[in-house]
């Protein structure tokens, strides 16, 4: 016996949408101060829908019907801001600098929810219902798989932002030495 192939029934419509931009700014004030600011934002959706009714039904040789893996689906945007400043003082090149991102997604995965039917065989052979005729009705189930859950199992909205500050001091002590650095992170809020 071959492998099962499925219909075209059995296939999914898949959208994807994707947006994603970013923005740039630098301002010099002569040769000692630096200031960098950054906007980012990316926004990603993909959903895959069923080409028919549910159930899916399984024949020995070919599958046909609603997949049921389907619907699902995903969403993900994330929002960044971020400045740093450098500037140097005498022998100190200090950097400052700060981010804050927000994160927000939500996915549905629906495994089973629309139904599964697993047949015994392509075509009926015979008069298995007794009703004096040999039609679908009497291919034999051998067993279904179904979510019995009264609603489509959403997994909620996952949100998380953060806030994160650094500051960092280079300096030289004298100018035969390494230069050596000093850098304090701080992350002061996280959702």
């Amino acid at each position: 016996m071959g492998a099962t192939i499925s219909d075209v029934s059995n296939f999914g419509d898949a959208t994807n949408r994707l947006h994603s931009g970013v923005f740039g700014w630098t301002k010099l004030a002569g040769s000692s101060f630096v200031n960098e600011f950054r906007l980012a934002d990316y926004n990603f959706y993909n959903f895959i829908g069923s080409k028919a009714d549910p159930p899916e039904l399984n024949f020995p040789t070919i599958v046909v019907g609603q997949n049921l893996g389907l619907p699902q689906g995903y969403r993900f945007n994330r929002l960044q801001i971020k400045d740093d400043v450098t500037f140097t003082s005498g022998k100190h090149l200090i950097k400052i600098g700060g981010e804050m991102q927000r994160l927000d997604s939500d996915l549905l995965f629906d495994l089973f929810g629309s139904g599964s039917v697993i047949l015994g065989e392509d075509f009926a052979t015979e008069d298995l219902n007794g009703d004096g005729r040999i039609d679908d009705n009497d291919i034999p189930v051998l067993f279904t798989v179904r979510n019995t859950a009264e609603n489509e199992p959403f997994i909620p909205n996952v949100d998380n932002s953060y806030w994160a500050f650094y500051v960092q001091d280079d300096w030289r002590v004298t100018d035969a030495l390494i230069p050596v650095s000093l850098r304090l992170y701080s992350l002061l809020l996280m959702k």
